[in-house]
């Protein structure tokens, strides 16, 4: 009786045991998903930048993960840090060990980018309604035109029409990330077609030592406009040419252009003009 009791009780001992077992596994949590900082990068040969992934939920048991690259010709990764080898694309991609869930970051490299000046940046006010515009222009040479916006040289004026977020002030700049060339309105676009001024929302347009412009305005065709606090990069073509072009520095954000708009107010301007400049016409 005695030994039929000891066996009895450690049966039940053994069941509790797994019972336990098994409500401790089932509260364990399993990864259900896993970002990238990055999905779209712009980088250079030889330059680096580091991938930052987000697994979900936060107190996941296992949350390691697996980095790779499609292309280790053309960029590598190690631990999230990628690394420009060869002009090309290629996709990285990082892989949760627990559930296999995945995220990915196209990753284009590029020769080094043409140095471009800043020539400005508006806040283009109610221009459509319902977008939030910017009109980025930048110009090559970097040095075509000097601090006092007095012509040096020939060159070439790329205008961005972005569509970006709703800033909460006028003088914010748009939002930092990827734009993409997309023929509508969308957040964080480059847009093409024809603008409120009937020309393009997004060319290029060559200019003489003069100041004079070419009246030949190729629109931007396709590529992604690349937004830093201090670095603006375009990488793509217009209906003629590929562009590579880089602007490193700070940039201010005016309200609505110059002479874009009929002033909402009767406003008298003196100015004296002393030489040509980049909006002169023949």
């Amino acid at each position: 009786m005695k030994k039929a009791f000891c066996f009895g009780l450690l049966a039940a001992a053994v069941a509790l045991s797994f019972l336990s077992c098994k409500n401790s596994n089932s509260d364990l949590k399993k990864v259900t998903k896993v970002s990238l900082s990055e999905t779209i990068k712009i980088i250079e040969v030889g330059e680096e930048f580091t991938l930052k992934e987000t697994v979900e939920p936060v107190d996941a048991v296992d949350r390691g993960v697996v980095w790779s690259s499609d292309k280790p010709n053309v960029a590598t990764v190690k631990d999230g840090k990628v690394k420009g080898i060869a002009e090309g694309e290629a996709t990285i991609t990082v892989t949760t060990k627990d559930g296999n869930k995945t995220a990915d970051c196209k990753v284009v490299v590029t020769a080094a980018a043409e140095k471009a000046g800043l020539d400005s940046v508006y806040y283009l006010k109610d221009a459509v309604e319902g977008a939030y515009l910017y009109e980025i222009t930048l110009i090559t040479p970097e040095d075509a035109i000097d601090e006092e916006g007095n012509v040096q040289s020939n060159g070439t004026l790329y205008v961005f029409t972005i569509n970006s977020t709703q800033p909460v002030n006028d003088a914010d700049k748009p939002a930092m990330g990827n734009y993409v060339v997309k023929a509508e309105v969308a957040p964080m676009t480059i847009m093409t077609g024809k603008s409120w001024k009937d020309v393009e929302y997004s060319y290029t347009q060559t200019f003489d030592f003069q100041g004079y412009l070419n009246d030949d305005i190729k629109p931007i065709k396709s590529g992604i406009l690349y937004l830093e606090d201090q670095k603006i990069v375009f990488y793509g073509e217009d209906t003629e040419n590929k562009i590579n072009i880089k602007y490193i520095g700070d940039y201010k954000i005016f309200n609505n252009g110059p002479w874009k708009f009929e002033p909402k107010t009767p406003t008298t301007i003196e100015v004296a003009f002393t030489k040509a400049n980049i909006y002169s016409s023949k």
